[in-house]
C-alpha cells in the first residue's frame, strides 16, 4: 500500500492536505522535536488524533525525549496522546553520542543509536516493549567502515529485545 507520513509542525495544513488526499492513501503524522515551532507537544499530537481519525501515528522518541529534557511533558503523555493510534515507532536517541574520530571532524546529530546511551536507554526500550509496536524505524548515522558495521550489528541486538522478549 502506499503511504504518506507528514511531519506535526505542518499541522495547520492536515486538514486540507487531508482532503486533496486520495482517500485510499495510508497517512501518518508524527511529532516533532525542541527544534520545531510546532507539533512537538501532547496537546498537539492528540489534536491531531482527534482531528484527523483516518490517520496513524508515528512516535518520534528522540523528538519525545528532547522535550522531556526541555521540562515541555514525558515521553508517556506522547505515548498517551497517540493512544491506539500509534503505529510506528522511530527509535534514537537525541544526542550525538558517536566517537568523535569515526565520525569525522564536524559531524553533529540529534539521532544516535539507541545502545550508545547505555542504562537510560534500556529503561526507554522497555517502555516502547510495553507499547508492542508492530513497526521500528532503527535511525542514526553509521560510518562506512568496519566501526559502522559493528555499531550496526550493536544496535540490532538491543532492539531485538523490543521484539523478542529479552532484555536489552
Amino acid at each position: 500500500a502506499q503511504a504518506l507520513t507528514v511531519h506535526l509542525d505542518l499541522a495547520e495544513h492536515l486538514g486540507a492536505l487531508d482532503t486533496a488526499l486520495p482517500p485510499d492513501l495510508e497517512k501518518r503524522f508524527e511529532n516533532m522535536g525542541a527544534a520545531a515551532r510546532t507539533g512537538n507537544t501532547p496537546a498537539e499530537v492528540a489534536r491531531a488524533v482527534r482531528e484527523l481519525p483516518g490517520w496513524g501515528a508515528i512516535l518520534d522518541a528522540a523528538h519525545a525525549l528532547e522535550m522531556e529534557w526541555a521540562g515541555v511533558a514525558p515521553l508517556t503523555d506522547y505515548v498517551t496522546a497517540c493512544g491506539d493510534r500509534l503505529e510506528r515507532v522511530h527509535a534514537s536517541w537525541p544526542a550525538n553520542l558517536y566517537p568523535a574520530q569515526a565520525m569525522g571532524p564536524g559531524f553533529d546529530t540529534s539521532h544516535s543509536m539507541l545502545h550508545l546511551a547505555g542504562g537510560q536507554a534500556r529503561e526507554f526500550v522497555a517502555t516502547l516493549k510495553r507499547l508492542r509496536p508492530d513497526w521500528v524505524t532503527m535511525e542514526g548515522v553509521v560510518p562506512a567502515d568496519p566501526l559502522g558495521r559493528d555499531l550496526l550489528d550493536r544496535e540490532a541486538a538491543f532492539l531485538a529485545a523490543l521484539f523478542d522478549g529479552a532484555s536489552p
